[in-house]
């Protein structure tokens, strides 16, 4: 039970960068496995979309009525989780590996943000249907 208590002190003092944390290991885990020089374009589409949409999704039961903020922080996970595998790739890897970050940073943010913006808003969705039909 100190476990528990102890999380819950935590998630209760810093529950955004709770969230940036589960959402970057999330990324991390579609991210981080896959070799460099042997990532697709589908299968980093595929993971990313789903494990943001997915991440959004479960976190906003948390806290349903910040969908953005919901969103941003996801995003926010997933960007870093970008930075910390160019950091580790620029200096153990290969230096030139990541040559074009920025773009990287900006494609990845879109490709996490709208499917977690989506996850969040319809999480909300049946959350406020299952409340007004659970009133009745």
């Amino acid at each position: 039970m100190e476990i528990k208590s102890l999380l819950k002190r935590i998630w209760d003092k810093y529950p955004n960068w709770c969230i940036i944390l589960i959402a970057m290991l999330v990324a991390g885990l579609s991210y981080w496995t896959i070799p460099y020089n042997k990532m697709d374009i589908g299968v980093i589409i595929y993971s990313w979309t789903i494990s943001a949409f997915i991440t959004a999704s479960t976190l906003v039961y948390f806290s349903p009525k910040k969908i953005v903020k919901q969103a941003l922080l996801t995003t926010a996970g997933f960007e870093i989780a970008i930075i910390v595998r160019a950091i580790f790739d620029m200096t153990f890897v290969d230096p030139t590996s990541h040559n074009l970050i920025p773009f990287e940073l900006i494609i990845n943010g879109f490709l996490a943000f709208i499917p977690a913006l989506a996850g969040a808003f319809i999480t909300c969705m049946i959350f406020r249907v299952r409340v007004n039909t659970q009133k009745k």
